[in-house]
């Protein structure tokens, strides 16, 4: 044990004098069980410095990134114009991406948020659920990583990970914590959803959860909800997706266009909404929206 803490502390300090590290994971999971060619696959981010760490797509890192570019040139202007070909290309990669969420954690608390969008705001939902692990002798090497195997269940679902003690740390993707070594592969009983590590390296560039901090955000509001509160919310929010939106005849912008005529507007977003929520109904953490 004493090796561990010793190694830990290492590599806990390798990490302080570094601005982080990137650990991508392959996310290979079935957004919708009713589909033919249901498997989809996407690379996921867990970026961890000495303070925590962040779990986001890399696609949704990426379309911020240019978001920002193109809303915030150089001239420091904010700038909408629908019809330019990057606000057309961003409001196809937007649609496209099913994975908005990020899940942040401290250290050394393992406080854990997730945050996701709803409508225009930005919701802060802090996680209360004990992540309780039975911990296997089985043991199995997964690329170049000795794992050893746990089993829990979270969310709805019942998970067995594979960690390695070769990284020290103890977290992983998604809110997966608190075993003795990096999580190096999770995959749930139903066989929907599974993480892989397949690669590492130093973090040199700011995302924009560094340039946030700049005062530049894609969203109306940051709201900090309990899971309770965050499940009434997504629950009428699924049910009247158009409701923020006024009767008022001012210019707004949908899919990359201007719209004038309000009841339009609103019959296209309830449309894409319920859309991309049947396309995307077999959710990793389905206790959080029952």
């Amino acid at each position: 044990m004493k090796n561990l803490f010793l190694l830990l502390f290492c590599y806990c300090t390798g990490i302080t004098h570094a601005q982080g590290n990137r650990f991508i994971y392959e996310y290979e999971y079935v957004p919708d069980m009713g589909t033919q060619n249901p498997v989809k696959k996407e690379l996921m981010a867990l970026d961890i410095n000495a303070n925590g760490s962040s779990f986001r797509s890399l696609n949704a890192i990426k379309t911020d990134s240019l978001t920002y570019a193109v809303m915030m040139p150089s001239s420091g202007n904010l700038s909408l114009n629908p019809n330019s070909p990057a606000m057309q290309n961003l409001s196809s990669m937007k649609k496209n991406n099913l994975i908005s969420y990020r899940i942040t954690k401290s250290y050394p608390s393992y406080d854990i948020y997730f945050y996701d969008m709803v409508d225009m705001d930005l919701y802060k939902v802090k996680e209360n659920e004990d992540m309780k692990w039975h911990i296997s002798s089985e043991k199995q090497k997964i690329g170049e990583y000795n794992t050893q195997k746990a089993t829990t269940d979270f969310g709805g679902r019942s998970w067995t990970a594979w960690f390695t003690q070769d990284i020290p740390i103890q977290d992983g993707p998604y809110k997966f914590h608190g075993l003795p070594g990096l999580i190096v592969k999770i995959e749930d009983a139903s066989k929907t959803h599974m993480m892989t590590l397949i690669a590492q390296h130093h973090k040199d560039k700011e995302d924009l959860e560094d340039i946030k901090s700049k005062g530049f955000r894609l969203y109306r509001s940051e709201i900090a909800v309990d899971k309770n509160q965050f499940r009434k919310i997504w629950k009428d929010y699924i049910a009247n997706p158009s409701k923020s939106i006024g009767d008022s005849q001012t210019k707004m912008i949908n899919n990359g266009k201007e719209v004038t005529d309000t009841q339009e507007m609103k019959r296209s977003i309830e449309r894409q909404v319920r859309e991309k929520e049947k396309k995307n109904s077999n959710k990793i953490e389905p206790d959080l929206y029952k």
